[in-house]
């Protein structure tokens, strides 16, 4: 890469990575605080897993459950709610005629609540990302950060990211989602909670 390839990947990594994993933050905390059961798994993988020093990223990739509760939050919850493709020549998709210049826009928040892929779409299970779970699964069913060459360059960053971010807090603190009334969407350039989500933290 040029000089100026690799700065532009280094800020695109930076600003795109912000508010899309604080996002996902959000709306993993609003996921979990009615699932107790959840939560006491997740921590009990993060006593077992963590060491008391800073995680590496070995460490991280031991965090196996708080990955499969990452990936369903992304599914209900993809801050990337929409993606955009431009289309550079006439094509049929599924029947339909997309005129080459188009203008194509493609909804995880859509696509991940088709129940002929996700069973009770509307349930919060991160089961379906358990390791054998989703082999049978059509593999453009799910895609937070896009697919095939143009996916999102910053994917493993943010779950990375999240898984540490998420792991540090559990391993020190209990929460509270404070207000415990339904929390709505914004969708506008990401999926944002229509009104702030307030957590209380409780040393362990």
């Amino acid at each position: 890469m040029s000089d100026r390839q690799l700065r532009d990947e280094v800020t695109t990594l930076y600003l795109a990575g912000h508010e899309t994993t604080a996002n996902l933050l959000s709306w993993t905390f609003y996921a979990l605080h009615r699932r107790p059961e959840v939560i006491a798994r997740l921590q009990e993988e993060i006593d077992r897993e963590l060491p008391a020093s800073l995680p590496t990223l070995d460490d991280l990739k031991r965090l196996k459950y708080a990955r499969m509760v990452l990936s369903e939050v992304l599914r209900l919850y993809p801050p990337a709610w929409t993606i955009a493709r431009n289309v550079v020549e006439d094509d049929e998709i599924c029947g339909y005629r997309v005129p080459g210049g188009a203008f194509v826009l493609l909804s995880p928040f859509i696509s991940h609540r088709l129940e002929e892929y996700w069973p009770d779409p509307e349930r919060f299970d991160p089961e379906r990302f358990a390791p054998q779970s989703g082999k049978a699964r059509h593999p453009f069913a799910y895609f937070p950060f896009s697919a095939g060459p143009r996916v999102c360059i910053g994917k493993h960053f943010s779950l990375f990211e999240a898984q540490l971010i998420l792991s540090m807090i559990l391993r020190e603190f209990r929460f509270q989602v404070i207000d415990h009334s339904r929390i709505g969407y914004r969708a506008v350039s990401t999926l944002r909670p229509d009104r702030p989500i307030r957590v209380r933290l409780t040393r362990r």
